[in-house]
């Protein structure tokens, strides 16, 4: 394990660190702002696993794709485990289609940037867990990234801007998911919960409704109705959580249900 986020390597120290290291399997280079790829063009990691690039705003050598080539020039059967990235919009589009064209066995993505209409996504099928936290998707974007994403069990969608009850109208979530955070998303109401537990409602077991400040406690009670097997809810700095909204939903269905609330202003 490899972890020099934040740090001040650049391309030449980080290779010269691969000659020694032939059985990394994590490698975190995040926020690593002189990296542009081109360390990771030429080395040998048969054991890498996992790899982040978060925030690595230089990067722009997509050659370490080849890492993960077997010795017959084929992709490795298992591919990555997880891979996180996030860049400007302007090599947004190129990057990742890259990873997910040639890497069609990676089974986690991260991103926190823009996503544009233009964006190809491919082979996303294997992905059982996506986070697009902090980014600007719109509807169409959404739309092409879920309807790809059938077998995803995790889906993080934390403080997208551009969230509203029209993106689960256009959009239509194809995978079993599990577990869903909604955290940040202000914009979103009732309908759009009730959207999802179209979706969703035979598999969630988890959600994060935090900060979501246009739902309302009857609107957070269907939903959950509706979601049978959803044992946990996160309900952090919302004014509609007080002491008998807690109760009732604590006692509702008789179901056990673990509620995490913190920073609820009407909640003594």
């Amino acid at each position: 394990v490899l972890n020099l986020r934040g740090t001040t390597v650049n391309d030449e120290s980080v290779a010269s660190v691969f000659r020694h290291c032939k059985e990394l399997a994590s490698l975190d280079l995040a926020m690593c702002d002189s990296i542009t790829g081109r360390c990771l063009a030429d080395v040998e990691l048969p054991a890498l696993r996992f790899i982040s690039l978060n925030n690595c705003d230089d990067l722009q050598d997509y050659r370490f794709l080849v890492l993960f080539l077997d010795r017959n020039g084929q992709y490795l059967a298992e591919g990555f485990h997880a891979f996180g990235v996030s860049s400007a919009a302007s090599t947004l589009a190129e990057f990742f289609d890259a990873v997910v064209r040639n890497l069609g066995q990676t089974k986690s993505i991260s991103l926190s940037c823009e996503l544009e209409d233009s964006v190809e996504l491919h082979q996303l099928e294997n992905v059982v867990e996506l986070r697009l936290r902090y980014g600007e998707a719109n509807n169409r974007a959404f739309a092409h990234i879920l309807h790809r994403c059938v077998r995803l069990r995790a889906l993080d969608l934390r403080y997208n801007d551009n969230l509203t009850d029209e993106t689960f109208t256009f959009c239509s979530i194809r995978a079993p998911v599990e577990r869903l955070n909604l955290c940040g998303a202000t914009r979103l109401t009732d309908a759009a919960l009730d959207r999802i537990a179209l979706y969703l409602g035979p598999h969630l077991k988890e959600i994060d409704l935090s900060e979501c400040e246009s739902l309302t406690g009857e609107g957070i009670f269907r939903f959950l109705l509706a979601c049978k097997r959803c044992e946990n809810v996160c309900l952090n700095d919302l004014d509609l959580v007080d002491n008998e909204f807690v109760r009732q939903l604590i006692n509702m269905d008789n179901r056990k249900i673990n509620i995490r609330v913190k920073d609820c202003p009407n909640l003594d």
